[in-house]
């Protein structure tokens, strides 16, 4: 028995290391990204031996960086409202109705999460280059949409099944036709899936880098793509900043989403199938 109660003992203690470890490891980028936008001269040794904000200062001077926030700002605020139209009318039509290819449907909204997003990227760059379409803004905002759809998808849809019909069925008892309970009725009650999948399509569309390399051109060159192009000619604590900018900003919107919703809905929705 003690020999039992021991190895228990020492595999807990070995899970509890791996994990701390990942967590460690995790953490320590973007740690060292955050302490080194405070360095006080550029290429300073870590830690850092003072604290300065000179770069914040450049940063929010630069007009090349800014305007990369507002593109991505622009493109992930739109990408954010078109796939939570799609996503609500998806998993509306999937939650309540049984039709043919109801399982094909689910599969094709989710197929970009399994499908590489370098791999989409030139592919929408090539298809719409044999459709001599040139346009783009549209191109680098369907391009995002559909990067951001499933996971807009994914926790909306457990709040429709998390709702009982019987609120929908007493609102068209009392005289209201499918719209008005839709809107007074429905979106309400899945008030929080809204929110979770706001928030993260906002930021899987603002963060995303892998399908907006192949997209963007100079007028619509969203953050990330200008922080990857500014690195390969130089690179200085003024991108960290920029970084740094990114996570504070992120980590914001995920505290706000923990005290309206739960951090926890973002993961799972309300309820599953």
């Amino acid at each position: 028995m003690e020999g039992k109660i021991s190895v228990y003992k020492i595999c807990k203690i070995v899970v509890i290391s791996l994990k701390l470890l990942t967590v460690g490891l995790l953490l320590m980028p973007p740690i060292v990204v955050a302490t080194s936008s405070f360095n006080p001269t550029a290429f300073a040794p870590f830690p850092p031996r003072g604290l300065s904000l000179r770069w914040f200062e450049t940063f929010f001077g630069d007009s090349g960086l800014i305007s990369g926030i507002r593109n991505s700002i622009f493109f992930a605020v739109l990408s954010t409202a078109l796939s939570l139209a799609i996503g609500i009318l998806a998993s509306f039509a999937i939650a309540r109705y049984n039709f043919k290819g109801k399982n094909l449907l689910d599969a094709l909204i989710l197929s970009p999460i399994v499908l590489p997003e370098v791999a989409f990227g030139n592919a929408l760059l090539v298809y719409f280059y044999y459709l001599k379409y040139y346009n783009h803004t549209i191109i680098l905002l369907l391009g995002q949409t559909i990067i951001a759809l499933p996971y807009v998808f994914r926790v909306i849809l457990p709040s429709f099944y998390g709702i009982s019909r019987s609120f929908e069925e007493a609102a068209m008892t009392l005289g209201a036709n499918e719209i008005q309970t839709f809107l007074r009725i429905t979106l309400p009650l899945i008030k929080p899936g809204l929110i979770a999948g706001i928030v993260l399509g906002f930021a899987t569309a603002f963060n995303n880098f892998s399908v907006s390399v192949f997209l963007v051109v100079t007028s619509t060159q969203t953050l990330p793509v200008h922080l990857m192009g500014r690195m390969r000619i130089f690179l200085d604590p003024t991108i960290a900043a920029a970084s740094t900018f990114v996570c504070l900003t992120m980590v914001s919107a995920l505290i706000i989403t923990e005290k309206l919703v739960g951090i926890d809905k973002l993961i799972t929705g309300i309820r599953w199938r």
